[in-house]
């Protein structure tokens, strides 16, 4: 949805975002979000469940996925 703030002129679009269980899944999920932002001109504002952390202290479990937090995850926002 693209969207601009009445008062401010502010646009940006935005994302909704269910991602997989599947770390596969997933890292298809951020190359695809990639190319999307990169066709845009305007911010892009990622809400929703991205099934990622990068802290342990995140989870109830403790349990990281440390293959999904740190080469997607990660790395999909250190490529914005």
């Amino acid at each position: 949805m693209f969207g601009v703030h009445a008062s401010t002129k502010f646009s940006c679009v935005i994302v909704g975002v269910h991602a997989s269980t599947s770390v596969s899944e997933r890292q298809t999920l951020w190359n695809e979000l990639t190319l999307l932002k990169s066709s845009f001109e305007v911010p892009i504002f990622l809400v929703g469940d991205f099934n990622e952390n990068l802290h342990p202290s995140e989870r109830s479990s403790g349990n990281l996925n440390v293959s999904g937090s740190k080469a997607i995850f990660k790395s999909f926002f250190f490529k914005l």
